[in-house]
């Protein structure tokens, strides 16, 4: 893990901004209805457009809400019809399904269930995805489907219609979407959808006050995307037997982020990321190792993960967290510890 640490530190002081390049203009999949037209539609603070039909008689309308696009018709329910999230650059997109959404299933669906491309949906140049049962969990969904529709892999996963996961490097490696055509397909194309360049997402996202855990993860991308153009300066210190090595990146006279990398000796080690917005903490993001279990198991330690989103005021937005791929419970505890922390961290760089 200490090594793995400090491949990471180095790696991220080397700056981690994707190379953006222009995505093809899509084409409509389907003639439009009568008296309506393909019209583009833009959700920059997401970094996401798709194409709409736009009508004489207007039957419905489009907004940004939070981390969706949310389609709310003149008659009927509001449907969520793209959300965007976030992911690590350098982590795999099947990996990303994997942590923010089948870590969270019960132990049955958690095992059964499985990240492939998507059965349904090919669209050439990028990437689809799908939630679905494997090869073992299949022939029971299928029975139970006999009987009638099912859902099954959670609320991001397969209810046998058309919803897919996007992603398309070639423009953005840290954000992909969920699209949701089940309820709205005849009023926009599933097929369209397609991410904007992180500058322009970037820039809308500096604007929105975090309140929740995706605006969070947001924010965290835009400091992480531009780490060459921040000044930095390092440090080290020994507390209570815990060696510690910081990174701190600072925008003119603000510090927007701290690197913290931590060896425990046999309580086990981790490497955590402190993101700040006008000095208050934004973004906590932690992966570590747990305390080793015993000296016959030594390489069975947990292999954690924590993400904790904070509003303006230190309140917690939103929090995910996994123990060898299980999703727990972030308690309230464990966010104070993270606040505490983070505010010594700021004291210590400050005054160094």
């Amino acid at each position: 893990m200490k090594h793995c640490g400090l491949l990471a530190l180095l790696a991220l002081m080397a700056g981690c901004g994707s190379k953006e390049q222009p995505a093809e203009p899509p084409k409509p999949s389907r003639a439009v209805s009568e008296g309506c037209e393909w019209s583009t539609f833009e959700a920059r603070g997401l970094g996401v457009s798709l194409l709409f039909e736009k009508c004489r008689e207007e039957r419905f309308t489009l907004a940004e809400r939070d981390n969706a696009i949310v389609l709310e018709p003149v008659e009927g329910a509001p449907a969520r019809i793209v959300e965007v999230f976030t992911k690590r650059e350098m982590q795999p997109i099947d990996a990303a399904i994997r942590e923010q959404f089948v870590s969270r299933l019960e132990e049955k669906e958690r095992l059964g269930c499985v990240v492939s491309p998507s059965p349904r949906m090919r669209i050439g140049g990028l990437q689809t995805l799908q939630i679905v049962p494997g090869p073992q969990y299949a022939a029971e969904v299928a029975k139970r489907r006999e009987s009638g529709p099912a859902a099954v892999c959670g609320d991001h996963g397969d209810d046998e219609s058309l919803r897919f996961f996007l992603y398309q490097p070639e423009v953005t490696k840290i954000r992909f979407a969920f699209v949701d055509a089940s309820q709205a397909r005849v009023w926009f194309d599933e097929t369209s959808v397609r991410m904007l360049p992180d500058d322009t997402a970037n820039a809308a996202v500096r604007e929105l006050p975090i309140n929740s855990l995706p605006l969070a993860e947001r924010y965290a991308a835009t400091v992480e995307g531009r780490l060459d153009k921040f000044a930095r300066k390092t440090g080290q210190f020994n507390e209570n037997e815990v060696n510690t090595t910081w990174v701190a990146f600072r925008d003119g006279q603000a510090i927007v982020l701290i690197v913290e990398q931590q060896e425990r000796g046999d309580e086990g080690s981790g490497s955590i990321r402190y993101f700040f917005r006008e000095g208050k903490l934004a973004l906590a993001r932690e992966a570590s190792l747990g305390p080793t279990p015993t000296a016959r198991s030594r390489g069975q330690q947990a292999e954690i993960l924590k993400v904790m989103g904070f509003d303006p005021e230190g309140r917690l937005a939103g929090a995910r967290k996994s123990v060898n791929g299980v999703a727990q419970v972030v308690e309230a505890a464990e966010a104070e510890a993270v606040r505490g922390r983070a505010a010594d961290l700021l004291k210590r760089v400050q005054t160094e």
